[in-house]
């Protein structure tokens, strides 16, 4: 069951029947005066594997339910109402078969195969209504606690990525903020230079004209 359900939790809520199926059985056995000897017992491995094929019914048809996106409730409600009818004709079928083995109808190996058919009837009588009402309730349970769990470990994951991505983000905007002062030091520099290069093109330019360099020249014209 652990590999066709892939839980471990799961075929523990499915085996929970099995107790009040014995119990059931007990009580009839206990109503009917009818001791416990090996029949009695081999109707309880009976019982066992028919209380927990209903469950296993059960319980997967409702796992193809969550499997398709249902939610847990939902699929847990379509689940019982399809399979009330297959474990309720199983029951009644079983109960009907065995009602005249039980009243010591059978002949003379009555006594023997009697409490064998008590212990079958009684514990499918409790163990029917169980695998309807307790299993399914079990489930919702586990698997609810199940699913919030995996939502709070989402929840957290999402906040510590956002927490993440606001870091980056902030450090992006650090580096660009130098980014953008280092460009005002490198325009600034420019400035410099462009200074710099007007007064050099400045001084080294043509000087003003004077006469009086005219006059060793005009001297010697005379």
């Amino acid at each position: 069951m652990v590999a066709t359900f892939r839980s471990l939790v799961q075929p523990l809520v499915l085996l929970v029947s099995i107790p009040f199926a014995a119990t059931g059985a007990l009580l009839m056995l206990l109503l009917t005066s009818t001791p416990l000897g090996v029949p009695a017992l081999i109707g309880m491995l009976m019982l066992v594997g028919i209380v927990v094929t209903n469950a296993i019914v059960l319980i997967d048809l409702v796992n193809q339910y969550r499997r398709d996106g249902v939610p847990l409730h939902e699929a847990v409600v379509e689940g019982g109402r399809h399979r009330l009818r297959p474990i309720l004709m199983t029951a009644v079928a079983t109960i009907f078969a065995l009602l005249p083995m039980a009243l010591g109808l059978t002949g003379e190996g009555g006594f023997i195969s009697q409490s064998l058919a008590i212990v079958v009837i009684g514990g499918l009588t409790t163990s029917t209504l169980l695998t309807l009402v307790l299993v399914p309730s079990l489930y919702t349970m586990v698997e609810g606690v199940k699913e919030r769990r995996a939502a709070r470990r989402t929840a957290s994951g999402v906040a510590s990525g956002q927490d993440t991505t606001d870091g980056g983000e902030d450090g992006r905007d650090d580096d660009h903020g130098h980014g953008r002062g280092g460009d005002d030091g490198d325009d600034g520099d420019d400035g410099d230079d462009d200074s710099d290069d007007d007064g050099d093109s400045d001084d080294g330019g043509e000087e003003p004209f004077d006469e009086r360099d005219l006059g060793p020249v005009l001297d010697y014209a005379r």
